[in-house]
């Protein structure tokens, strides 16, 4: 009897332990930066979208630069195009301005972050779509993030 009890108990407790959901990320693809002069630079990602989302209302992200969360935006109905795969792609193309932080010529590889969210057309805040990836990425010339000494 006791061991029936046992094994009605993890029975129970294996159908509450929630099901892998496949939407729950959204895959980051071609993550550029580029910072062409002292102060300006620009960044690109793609996002690969799941089969059910055929567009999207908002996209909101921040790029981290090593440890600081260097700019923040949204795009309302970004563009959406389809890849020689079908898969539906969302691309992020943002102007960064930046002021006070000097700056380095010279290739590097930057510790790199993007993260945020999609919300897909039709739905509600809730069913916003979360994105994340971290990748070291090489540039030309990157702004000074080290804290500087004077």
């Amino acid at each position: 009897m006791r061991l029936c009890l046992v094994a009605l108990v993890l029975l129970v407790g294996c159908t509450r332990v929630p099901r892998a959901d496949v939407a729950s990320g959204l895959e980051v693809s071609n993550v550029t930066l580029a910072f062409p002069k002292e102060e300006q630079g620009d960044l690109f990602f793609e996002l690969v979208l799941p089969r059910e989302v055929a567009r999207v209302t908002s996209l909101r992200w921040e790029l981290w630069l090593g440890t600081r969360r260097f700019a923040e935006g949204v795009v309302q109905a970004p563009e959406v195009s389809t890849d020689a795969g079908g898969r539906r792609r969302a691309r992020v193309e943002a102007p960064l301005v930046y002021k006070h932080l000097g700056w380095r010529e010279g290739s590097t590889w930057l510790d790199v972050g993007v993260k945020g969210d999609v919300q897909p057309y039709g739905a509600d805040e809730g069913g916003r779509i979360p994105f994340r990836v971290r990748r070291e990425v090489l540039v030309t010339a990157a702004p000074q993030l080290e804290d500087r000494v004077d």
